[in-house]
Formats: C-alpha cells, sequence, structure tokens
C-alpha cells in the first residue's frame, strides 16, 4: 500500500458516514474548503481516489490538506457534537523532546499503528510527528466520549497538543504536503505496525500510564467537561444495581459499565470462586437486565475474551474452584512428609497464608516496635529473638503517620548501610491516607502493590485496622477501644 492507502486503512477502514477532507491555505490569506467524501465500504477505492484529489489540488495550490481523523453524519456537518465514528486514538506531538515523549508512550500503551512526521521541526531540531493507535473497531455514540477523555488525558501526560482532546480537531494526511514558510515537505509514514487494540485495553494503558518526568499532570484540570478518570468510581454493589442507558445519561457510558462488570466477573472465576460458566451468565444477565439498548451478545463476548486473555497473560491461569471442604483422615497427616513451608517469622509468629495481630493500649508504641520489627524482617535480620528465613518484601498500609513525621521516625532509626540497601528495596510505606478497603479501596491497594514489587510481596501490613474500615454510626475512636495493627 502506498502512504495514503495505509493512511486511510489506519483511520477510515471501519467507519462509516462522511470525511470531512479540508484544505487550508497556510499563509492564511484565501479561504478554506471541504471535499466531503462518503466512506462506505463498498467503494473504498473511490474514496482513496477523492482524498488523493484533494491533496492533488491543494498541493498545487500550496495549502495544506487535512481531515477530521473521525466521520461524520451528514456533509456539512464539522463540528464536535456531529462526530460519528472513529477508529483511532491519535496524539498530536509538536514541543519539546518529542523522542522521549514517543517512548514513553510506547513503553506504557503499546507500538503505535501509525507514526507521521507533519513536517513541522522544533527548534531543536527534532520532528514534529502524529501519532495514531488504531482500535478494532469503529467507535460510536457514548462511547466516543471515551475516546474524547483518553486522547486529552495522553496528551497532558506526555505533553502533546492538548487541542486534540476535541473530536473534530484536523489534523495533515499523510501522503499530503507541508507548505508553511516557502518550504514544501511531503507528510510522510516514519513508522507502521500493523497492530490493532481493543478500546478496553487502550484506555486501561492510558489511565495506568504515568506523566513523564517533568510534566505536571493534574488530572482535575481536564477541557472540555471530560471526566476525571482517576477521581473514585461507583462501588461495585451499586453499578450492579444500576440502569446504564445510551449516551452516558446515567453518569457512566455502557462501555465502562460493562468494562468494570466483565472484568468483576472474571476476577471472581479467575480466584476460583465461581465457574466460567456463572461468570458468563452473570454478565449476560446484566447486559440484559441493566444496559439499554443492552450490546450485542457478538460484541459482549469480544470484550469478554480480549479481557479474559489480557488477565491470564498478567495474572496465568485461574485458580481450582473448591467444590467441598478438604477432609483428610488421620492416617494421612500421619503418613505425610512433605517439608514443613517456612515461617514468615520465626518461630510460628507468622506462617505463609496466616494472619498476626498486634494489640494494645493506645498510644504505648505499638507503630515503632511495629516499623522496627518490619524493618529487621526487610533485611533478613532477627528482632527480639524473631527470624525472618530471608530478606521479606513487606507492604506497609499505614494511614495514621503523615509522611514528614514518617521521615522522622525513620531517620531516627539507627540503621547499617546493608540494611538500608535490603530496607530500601523490600520495604514500602504509606504516608497518612484517608481510605476504605472496600472494593474500590482493595483495588487501588492492589494496583499500588504491584507498581512497587516486581516479585510476589511476602507481608502485607495494616496500621491502624480501624482507619479503614468503618466506625459505624457511634464515630468511635481509637481511644474508644483497644487498636490493632
Amino acid at each position: 500500500m502506498n502512504e495514503l492507502e495505509l493512511y486511510y486503512d489506519t483511520v477510515f477502514s471501519y467507519c462509516e458516514g462522511f470525511i470531512a477532507v479540508r484544505g487550508f491555505d497556510e499563509s492564511g490569506e484565501d479561504t478554506p474548503f471541504t471535499n466531503w467524501v462518503e466512506n462506505k465500504f463498498d467503494t473504498v477505492q473511490e474514496n482513496i481516489n477523492s482524498i488523493n484529489s484533494s491533496i492533488t489540488y491543494t498541493h498545487k495550490s500550496q495549502y495544506s490538506c487535512l481531515c477530521i481523523p473521525c466521520t461524520v453524519h451528514e456533509r456539512g456537518e464539522g463540528s464536535a457534537v456531529n462526530i460519528y465514528q472513529t477508529q483511532v486514538i491519535v496524539a498530536d506531538i509538536d514541543s519539546g523532546d518529542i523522542n522521549s515523549k514517543l517512548e514513553h508512550a510506547k513503553n506504557y500503551i503499546g507500538l503505535p499503528s501509525l507514526v507521521i512526521a507533519s513536517g513541522g521541526i522544533t527548534p531543536e531540531g527534532q520532528n514534529k510527528i502524529h501519532v495514531y493507535w488504531k482500535l478494532d473497531e469503529a467507535i460510536e455514540k457514548e462511547d466516543l466520549e471515551v475516546v474524547k477523555k483518553h486522547r486529552l488525558m495522553l496528551a497532558k501526560k506526555i505533553g502533546a497538543d492538548e487541542h486534540f482532546g476535541s473530536m473534530h480537531q484536523p489534523i495533515r494526511i499523510a501522503g499530503s504536503f507541508y507548505h508553511k514558510n516557502n518550504n514544501s515537505k511531503k507528510v510522510k509514514i516514519i513508522e507502521h505496525n500493523d497492530i490493532e487494540y481493543s478500546l478496553c485495553d487502550i484506555t486501561e494503558h492510558i489511565e495506568d500510564m504515568p506523566a513523564l518526568e517533568g510534566i505536571e499532570y493534574n488530572s482535575s484540570k481536564i477541557i472540555d467537561n471530560a471526566l476525571d478518570f482517576n477521581s473514585d468510581k461507583l462501588p461495585m454493589a451499586e453499578l450492579l444495581l444500576k440502569q446504564v442507558r445510551a449516551e452516558g445519561a446515567d453518569g457512566v457510558s455502557r462501555f465502562e459499565a460493562l468494562s468494570r462488570v466483565i472484568g468483576y466477573w472474571l476476577h471472581r472465576h479467575h480466584e476460583g470462586i465461581i465457574t466460567m460458566e456463572r461468570a458468563v451468565e452473570e454478565i449476560y444477565g446484566y447486559n440484559e437486565a441493566r444496559v439499554n439498548p443492552s450490546w450485542d451478545k457478538k460484541k459482549l463476548n469480544t470484550e469478554i475474551n480480549s479481557l479474559w486473555n489480557k488477565k491470564t497473560a498478567k495474572k496465568g491461569l485461574p485458580k481450582n474452584i473448591i467444590t467441598d471442604v478438604p477432609a483428610y483422615p488421620v492416617s494421612h497427616f500421619l503418613n505425610d512428609d512433605t517439608p514443613m513451608p517456612e515461617d514468615l517469622i520465626a518461630p510460628r509468629l507468622l506462617t505463609p497464608g496466616g494472619l498476626l495481630v498486634l494489640g494494645g493500649a493506645p498510644k504505648v508504641g505499638k507503630s515503632d516496635l511495629l516499623l522496627s520489627l518490619l524493618v529487621h524482617m526487610s533485611s533478613g535480620l532477627p528482632f527480639l529473638g524473631l527470624t525472618p528465613p530471608r530478606p521479606l518484601r513487606i507492604f506497609y498500609l499505614q494511614a495514621e503517620i503523615g509522611y514528614y513525621y514518617l521521615r522522622e521516625r525513620l531517620r531516627n532509626m539507627v540503621l547499617s548501610e546493608e540494611i538500608l540497601d535490603l530496607v530500601g528495596k523490600n520495604l514500602v510505606i504509606t504516608s497518612q491516607c484517608k481510605m476504605l478497603l472496600n472494593e474500590g479501596g482493595v483495588e487501588k491497594v492492589v494496583k499500588s502493590i504491584n507498581k512497587s514489587f516486581t516479585d510476589k510481596v511476602d507481608i502485607i501490613v495494616i496500621d491502624p485496622l480501624r482507619n479503614v474500615f468503618d466506625g459505624g454510626d457511634n464515630n468511635s475512636n481509637e481511644n474508644d477501644a483497644i487498636s490493632t495493627k
């Protein structure tokens, strides 16, 4: 395929409606024009030829040739409210260290389907680029808002052009020509990867991607009234009972709701709590009873398979479902010579899969004792006669001590260089946080643990329990009862 054919395949091959191909005088002296190309699946070559005619005309006229990377319902409809379908996530990287921004996006989102040199050059001498990730289907209706929010989120996190948070923002077409400053250059494809992404996968990648170092990303400052994807989501118990209508009429789109519900039931199957048949049955039931209009079964199955494949690739095979309570005759125990698992904290203070509660009256020094214990366990050293089998990986969720006071306590501990090196890698501590360990809170903690450790964590510590569980209607505080760690 030539450049235009490759561009068309990436940006428009799944879409129907009208493509707005626009010519602009780079000097701003002449009036722009628009060629409305009716995009049909049975007239692909005619569509490409029509776009190519616009490129030829604009090049002779020293115009730029751009398109809206979406389709609209009718000719003449070029505003944001008229967008009908799109099949790409796009970013315009036109300033700063462009190569670093591109690599950051690649590392967290995945290889782009197209990278295009738009013709412009930064003061540092780098090519300004347009980057496209092709989706595996045309996106329409309320899911366009999902694309819009994530285009803007992507732009903010890598320092790209935030105008592409608007769905009707035009962009140069590959194969056209750049005519600024009396310097004609072809708009060229410089990288192509034959890759498509599901909307569910790519939006999750964008949400999980940290902002590029040096970029201030404030998720609450989203233009065009886009929603903040980092805010607390509706608890699953409420979402399972909520009616979700088209166009995001209920504050959540059908795509967002179904993605969470599918993920919830697949997680329960993966943990060995329910069968896959039961998980699929629950997903179908939610779609039929709560989603209006419901997704068709083919699209729903595609999303289920995509999420399941992703989960097993990341977490491995599902656990076996326990269908009965395991019970053994005494002779089995007496004849079993399987080696005992090592204690996490010996002798028998904390065993694998076990639970340890540290309790005492308020202000007796439980946190100081606990902190000293964790420092020694994470460095593999004994403490008060208690020993770990090796340096342990520990996640310490503490919701009581502020950052600076926690820092002060740690710096006041006398630690050797050897201990500091191990503790620095193996012990991760939160500063004071206000949260409940409900479903949403647990999801956040799990995500934080996975980001903190490359290997499986050995011990999770919660301090104090009262701060992360609902105290009830009586608003009890730490001094009303014995607090625990």
